[in-house]
């Protein structure tokens, strides 16, 4: 049995995302994925009939920010096409990204998602049967997730 004083898991739906120094309300956050590639080998003078496995480069998943679209409310289309401040020789800026999730007093666990930049902006679908939330959706590459737990 775990020393663990928690009687419960954490839940996941109080959280926030810090990009660049404002911190951004979403509801929903996913692609929080970490891979790593392995290589089989053999050598010729192995007696044995096993290869061996070697980790290899690791890869992560996009990540997926949605949230509700606000009027007057532009960041991800602005982020996407860029500015005179941030848009380097047509690239686009690249953010860290501090994701934390929350129980109702603390943080209790941390993503830092690193050099992220915008690969996709989709507005929302328009329905004019629907009663739903207009939802906007930004899907992000990115070069890094440190994952941490405060002490």
């Amino acid at each position: 049995m775990s020393s663990n004083p928690n009687i419960y898991p954490v839940t996941k739906f109080h959280f926030s995302v810090d990009w660049g120094g404002e911190c951004v309300s979403f509801q929903e956050v996913t692609g929080l994925e970490m891979t790593r590639e392995t290589v089989e080998y053999r050598g010729g003078n192995d007696t044995g009939f096993v290869k061996q496995c070697i980790p290899g480069m690791k890869s992560f998943g996009e990540l997926t920010l949605k949230r509700g679209t606000f009027a007057g409310d532009n960041d991800f289309f602005t982020w996407w096409n860029g500015d005179t401040n941030t848009e380097k020789d047509g690239l686009p800026e690249r953010r860290t990204l501090t994701i934390n999730m929350k129980n109702t007093k603390k943080v209790v666990m941390t993503w830092t998602v690193s050099q992220a930049f915008p690969i996709k902006v989709t507005s929302t679908d328009l329905n004019a049967e629907s009663n739903e939330i207009a939802i906007e959706t930004l899907v992000l590459k990115h070069e890094g997730i440190v994952v941490s737990a405060p002490a």
